[in-house]
Parts: structure tokens; C-alpha cells; sequence
């Protein structure tokens, strides 16, 4: 669970938000290569890095 708290030792927000994403567009990634839906899989990769970006400013978050 040490993934999801901030410097302060709170769960952060962005990071959960982040984690969450990016599994959602994982699956979805698999999803659409199995189906063969390459618009799901282009929403995918969106997806994944607007989580990966979610988590990058909860990692950025400074100490309070």
C-alpha cells in the first residue's frame, strides 16, 4: 500500500487515480488486441499515460 501514499504518509488522490487508470487501460489494451479493435486499443494508450501523468503529480506532490 506504499504505492498510493504521499510524503506525508496520506493516500494520495492522484496516485490511486493514477493506478487505476492505468489498469483500466491495460485491460482494455488486451481487450482490444484480442478483438482486434485497434481504436480501443489507441484509446488505451491515452489512457495509459493520462494514469501515468496522474501519477507522476502525486509523486511530485511536496511536503506539507
Amino acid at each position: 500500500m506504499t504505492l498510493f501514499k504521499d510524503v506525508n504518509g496520506n493516500l494520495s488522490s492522484k496516485r490511486v487515480a493514477g493506478y487505476a487508470l492505468m489498469g483500466i487501460a491495460v485491460v482494455a489494451g488486451f481487450v482490444g488486441a484480442f478483438l482486434g479493435n485497434a481504436l480501443l486499443v489507441d484509446y488505451s494508450k491515452w489512457i495509459l499515460t493520462t494514469g501515468a501523468a496522474a501519477v507522476i503529480a502525486g509523486v511530485a506532490e511536496r511536503k506539507a
